[in-house]
């Protein structure tokens, strides 16, 4: 389960984090979690054997490293939605959200 890897916010940039990861050899399809509002948009990571769903605090408390990868104005949300469960599971915590600090993120 900590081998898992959550990207939140499955647009172009998760997805093609996502993509990356399994193309580099080094992360298995089914150690990726993927999500997004619409399941549809990630159809294509699905038929890659990629986990998706819509449930961020499902991804985040099967996941041991959670890459955020939402839009800014959707990264307060986000946040107060997994913070309970970032609290318990404890993953690292990675933010790829363009003009949010670290310190935004912490607080």
């Amino acid at each position: 389960m900590k081998n898992n890897i959550a990207i939140i916010g499955g647009g172009n940039l998760g997805a093609s984090i996502a993509q990356g990861l399994v193309k580099s050899g080094h992360v298995l399809p089914e150690n990726l979690i993927v999500t997004r509002r619409k399941l549809s948009g990630l159809d294509s990571l699905s038929e890659q054997g990629i986990n998706t769903t819509t449930s961020n605090v499902d991804a985040v408390q099967k996941a041991g490293m959670v890459i955020i990868a939402v839009k800014p104005q959707q990264i307060d949300e986000v946040l107060a939605e997994i913070k309970q469960s970032l609290n318990q599971s404890n993953p690292l915590l990675i933010s790829v959200v363009t003009g949010i600090t670290t310190s935004h993120i912490s607080s």
